[in-house]
């Protein structure tokens, strides 16, 4: 993922505000990611949480629903957690 540098061109199709699809698409990434790479993807979680937080906010229904299935589907909470506050 590093090689192809994956995660920064999610994130710049996250932030494009002309395309809803546009930002839908990385969140639908993520979760396949997170399906495919299992405990592997939690190393991941600290550089998507922000673009999903953004996508919550999103003014389509399309990519609210996508970050939110990205969060119920393919990650757990506590994975988020310990990545997140390791205390």
């Amino acid at each position: 993922m590093k090689e192809y540098d994956i995660i920064n061109r999610l994130r710049t199709a996250a932030e494009d505000r002309k395309s809803f699809e546009a930002r839908q698409g990385p969140t639908l990434a993520f979760d396949t990611l997170s399906n495919t790479l299992d405990r592997l993807f939690e190393h991941y979680i600290t550089f998507i949480l922000p673009i999903l937080l953004t996508g919550f906010g999103d003014s389509t229904a399309d990519v609210r629903e996508a970050s939110q299935d990205v969060l119920t589907l393919g990650l757990e909470l506590q994975s988020l957690l310990v990545a997140c506050c390791p205390w």
